[in-house]
């Protein structure tokens, strides 16, 4: 591992956690999308503290996937993603590991690249 990436979570009210890290912990806000943006679903704020950026997400529409996760586990962090210098390498030391690999590596991308 060379780095951090973003630690993503799910929260209640992603608007009012997205303050509570800005204020209490003096994170920047990089990123917005949500309804005003022609997200309907659900709020995402993208914060950063150092090299990190923590992605807090929170439902909008009463059928989110993202209410149905909050309303079973409450807030909490669903995805933590690294930085590696080879995936591919890296996920076959975890399978030899005895690791279980959820979802194969797969790029994402957006209309920025």
């Amino acid at each position: 591992v060379t780095g951090w990436d973003a630690v993503v979570w799910v929260v209640g009210n992603a608007t009012q956690a997205a303050a509570h890290f800005r204020l209490v912990w003096g994170m920047e806000l990089v990123a917005y999308s949500g309804p005003e943006t022609g997200n309907r679903d659900h709020h995402a704020y993208v914060l950063r503290s150092g090299a990190v950026r923590f992605v807090l997400q929170g439902g909008v529409d009463p059928d989110s996937p993202l209410l149905d996760h909050h309303r079973r586990h409450g807030d909490g962090v669903v995805d933590v993603a690294l930085e590696v210098p080879d995936v591919d390498r890296c996920v076959a030391h975890a399978r030899a590991q005895g690791a279980t690999v959820v979802r194969e590596p797969h790029d994402v991308s957006d209309e920025y690249g």
